[in-house]
């Protein structure tokens, strides 16, 4: 009898809808280590589990196993890291279709009702797909500002001239976004990514120097913008440049520290 608390392949599939195959696929990468009970039989604890999480939540964001592999094999990511990228990528994900629902849902009435769709109604679907960028982000982040950091660190990131929308700081993020969103869907391992993740990292510095509680508000204050709907439409990333600059940031953290 398997001891509590352990678990054959056939009840992790069950319980996590990850197939056996998949589960094989990830131990022949050297993703997955089940122990092995007195028979031999494969049995996943705890550790595995929590494994098993880790290259799940990596993968959701477009690592492949081999640089999954590379990043676990470099210390990889602890379970609290890997369920902040499950919470950023889930609460993106459904700020951006409760939207899309919404404005979905307005046109069908109106199709419904025999009326046709009127300008408004037709800028609103055409936005969900354009997430244009505000003049000033801080127009969209001045409240989350308020709500997740302290009145000392936004005055020392006012102290930074971090709100001010000068031409040079635009342009700065401007361009970091159009070189982001050019590289969606490549590699987040490659030269150009690691690039951008670099000089991201750089860019958010000036801000934040180097302070991780500061950089951890302003990581919460990005996280509820992208997924509010009244929000991300004046926020100039979405949800898959912030996971592409998130993946490429990971590999970039596995390579500085070989």
């Amino acid at each position: 009898m398997t001891p509590p608390g352990d678990f054959k392949p056939i009840e992790i599939a069950r319980r996590t809808g990850v197939s056996i195959r998949a589960l094989r696929l990830y131990e022949q990468h050297g993703l997955l280590k089940p122990r092995r009970d007195a028979n031999g039989w494969r049995v996943y604890d705890a550790e595995a589990i929590a494994r098993l999480h880790q290259v799940l939540s990596l993968k959701r964001l477009g690592l492949t196993l081999s640089q999954i592999g590379e990043l676990l094999a470099r210390g990889g990511v602890d379970l609290a890291a890997a369920l902040e990228v499950q919470e950023s990528v889930l609460q993106a994900q459904q700020g951006q279709l409760d939207a899309a629902l919404a404005s979905i849902r307005v046109a069908r009435n109106r199709l419904a009702d025999g009326e046709a769709l009127a300008v408004d109604v037709l800028i609103e679907l055409t936005r969900q797909v354009a997430q244009p960028t505000p003049a000033h982000w801080g127009e969209a982040f001045g409240p989350l500002m308020r709500r997740h950091l302290r009145p000392e660190q936004i005055e020392d990131l006012a102290a930074r001239n971090a709100f001010a929308a000068d031409e040079a700081n635009g342009h700065l993020w401007e361009g970091l976004v159009a070189d982001a969103r050019a590289l969606i869907g490549s590699d987040p391992s490659a030269p150009a990514a690691l690039d951008l993740a670099r000089r991201w990292r750089s860019a958010q510095g000036r801000f934040t120097g180097g302070d991780p509680a500061l950089t951890a508000g302003l990581r919460a204050v990005w996280r509820q913008a992208i997924s509010d709907p009244a929000l991300a439409p004046n926020v100039p990333i979405d949800a898959e440049i912030f996971d592409f600059v998130l993946a490429a940031g990971l590999m970039l953290k596995a390579r500085e520290g070989s």
